[in-house]
């Protein structure tokens, strides 16, 4: 309980853990320790849904929300492990509510270039399509329904982010299955498609 706390205090303070992008190697060093604090919290017990989505949210505050640029967290988060960590919580998760906000995270470090292509590299494709097939698929069709939603809306904003990111890489995407599902998806929107 006290660690997930401490990671909503971390979600919370984004901006501030943060440098700015003329900082001095001391604030650099302590950036990167934030980000390999918070994968080692999701390391502890990946199977715990609350740990996870606190997790999940601090790195998605922390790169979306930094004046230092998104790219440079993204990149330390990365580095620090935070994909394959978002990835086995990913996998483990039987909430959907953790696996949305799991999802949310992984689109956030793909939104830039470096960090989308060694997410790809690691397999985050599989694990989002593996994702999708487990909280999305009534039957072996996409649900439009709202749990399907909670979960689908953020696996796509996923896959685009790293089809946009790293678009010389996206045909993992493609093997994976995210285009069918993207098809998929739309068909089921827009069924006069």
């Amino acid at each position: 309980m006290v660690l997930r706390q401490a990671l909503y205090a971390l979600a919370a303070m984004a901006v501030p853990c943060f440098e700015p992008a003329d900082a001095t190697l001391p604030q650099r060093l302590n950036a990167a320790q934030v980000a390999q604090a918070v994968v080692a919290a999701m390391r502890t017990d990946v199977t715990q849904a609350g740990l996870q989505a606190a997790a999940a949210l601090a790195i998605r505050n922390m790169t979306e929300r930094s004046d230092a640029g998104g790219a440079a967290i993204a990149q330390q988060f990365v580095d620090a492990g935070a994909g394959n960590a978002l990835m086995d919580a990913l996998a483990a998760s039987a909430i959907r509510g953790a696996a949305s906000d799991t999802l949310k995270a992984l689109a956030a470090l793909a939104r830039y270039g470096g960090s989308a292509a060694q997410l790809l590299a690691a397999g985050v494709a599989e694990a989002i399509m593996a994702a999708v097939d487990k909280h999305c698929t009534r039957g072996r069709m996409l649900s439009a329904d709202y749990d399907g939603k909670q979960v689908l809306e953020p696996a796509l904003s996923a896959i685009a982010a790293l089809a946009a990111s790293a678009p010389a890489d996206s045909a993992r995407l493609s093997m994976a299955g995210a285009c069918n599902a993207v098809v998929s998806s739309a068909v089921e929107q827009c069924p006069e498609v």
